[in-house]
């Protein structure tokens, strides 16, 4: 019996693809899209069964979305699958996030976010660098404060195993309410303004769907309060943007890191925000590169191969998505 191929639709380094060779190797055939003409890549894609991508979208043209037709398995390199234009996969097709992959450095960039709002560095470097030496500014204790975490998957489960060594209490939220991570609580969405009322440092790391676009408005930052920490590590839109500046303005302790935004430009593309969220000193902002460390990406990929892997032996994959939570 023929081996079924993996097409990998982003180019790929050496040590991915030794990775990728090591964990599926065997099982499968690799296919590269580096190696494939594109006068040859529409004729492929009609007899691919699993795909391997990154940015879906971006990787393959609409024409050559349409030629998936034998598509039965679709593996994202990436944690969130927002952007996987899921109407123009075949309605039988299973997608499955990388949940965990990415988790580590996600966590730690984070944390070095929230630690630098609460204990005032920028806001102390720049009145130092102005000539002012005020050392009466009191920084927040992280010790016996609580946090909440907004989406309690492979990052948020890698947040909270840095926060409790802390001697934080984690407060987290998930859609079942149920998680094998010992938690001080753990609700799902209907509990959120329960947490977000006690919450000290937020950390949002649910995915983007349908179900938590905007879930983040003005009455649910309302709830929080007043000096609290928000740091969001998933995506800009479960945060209104609106909302977010506005109670910036109108509560001037609240702080606030952003690492995913609203409008993301293509890479050398100008950067905007609709509001002027720079001019507040208790913003800090980078450029959705909290996953970006050396030596990652083959991590990622042997998460990825790992879960083809299952898929392959007739085992469940880990990570499955609900395609009518994205359409």
């Amino acid at each position: 019996m023929s081996k079924r191929t993996i097409f990998v639709t982003f180019p790929t380094q050496r040590e991915v693809r030794r990775v990728l060779e090591e964990e599926v190797g065997s099982l499968a055939r690799l296919l590269y899209v580096e190696d494939v003409s594109s006068r040859e890549r529409a004729s492929v894609l009609r007899e691919v069964e699993i795909l391997l991508s990154f940015f879906l979208s971006a990787e393959l043209s609409p024409e050559e979305l349409a030629c998936l037709d034998s598509l039965v398995f679709l593996q994202s390199m990436l944690a969130g699958v927002d952007n996987i234009p899921f109407a123009a996969l075949p309605q039988g097709a299973l997608v499955c996030s990388n949940g965990g992959a990415w988790a580590d450095p996600l966590a730690e960039h984070a944390l070095g976010m929230a630690l630098a709002l609460g204990k005032l560095l920028f806001w102390n470097h720049g009145k130092l660098s102005r000539g002012e030496y005020d050392f009466t500014e009191k920084s927040f204790w992280f010790r016996n404060s609580v946090c909440g975490i907004l989406g309690f998957g492979g990052i948020g489960k890698a947040i909270a195993a840095l926060a409790r060594p802390m001697g934080m209490k984690i407060h987290a939220i998930n859609r079942s309410g149920v998680s094998d991570v010992p938690v001080d609580f753990l609700g799902s969405l209907e509990d959120l303004e329960t947490m977000l009322r006690v919450t000290d440092v937020l950390f949002v790391t649910i995915p983007l769907t349908r179900a938590t676009k905007g879930l983040l408005g003005s009455r649910e930052l309302s709830w929080m309060k007043d000096e609290a920490i928000l740091v969001n590590v998933a995506r800009g839109d479960i945060i209104s943007e609106k909302a977010l500046f506005e109670h910036m303005r109108d509560h001037p302790r609240f702080k606030v890191g952003i690492d995913t935004w609203w409008n993301e430009p293509e890479e050398g593309k100008r950067f905007r925000v609709n509001y002027p969220f720079f001019r507040f000193p208790h913003f800090l902002g980078s450029p959705h590169n909290a996953n970006r460390v050396e030596g990652i990406n083959p991590v990622a990929a042997r998460f990825a191969a790992a879960n083809i892997a299952r898929f392959l032996r007739g085992e469940a994959p880990k990570g499955v998505v609900d395609r009518e939570e994205y359409l």
